[in-house]
């Protein structure tokens, strides 16, 4: 067994978990569909890095420290979020 599968394998179901990187930053890319958000907030509540905002009816993206955790996607009832690995 590798060192660290264990570890991998037991934490993948937690949605903030990610697996440590070799020393390289992994950062997001967090895209809003304007013409699907109805403006409900869900994304913002969900999302444990507050990047995300309603303003004037949509959500946009205020802030740049995604985590990767895809809450704001699996909350969305109008699937208007998503969420990039760059």
């Amino acid at each position: 067994m590798q060192s660290g599968s264990l570890r991998d394998c037991f934490f993948s179901s937690d949605p903030l978990y990610r697996p440590p990187g070799k020393g390289k930053k992994i950062m997001y890319l967090v895209s809003v569909d304007t013409n699907k958000c109805t403006g409900c907030g869900e994304c913002t509540e969900a999302c444990p890095a507050n990047i995300l905002e309603v303003t004037d009816g949509t959500a946009e993206v205020v802030g740049e420290d995604c985590l990767g955790c895809e809450s704001c996607v699996a909350v969305c009832p109008a699937e208007a979020v998503s969420v990039q690995e760059l």
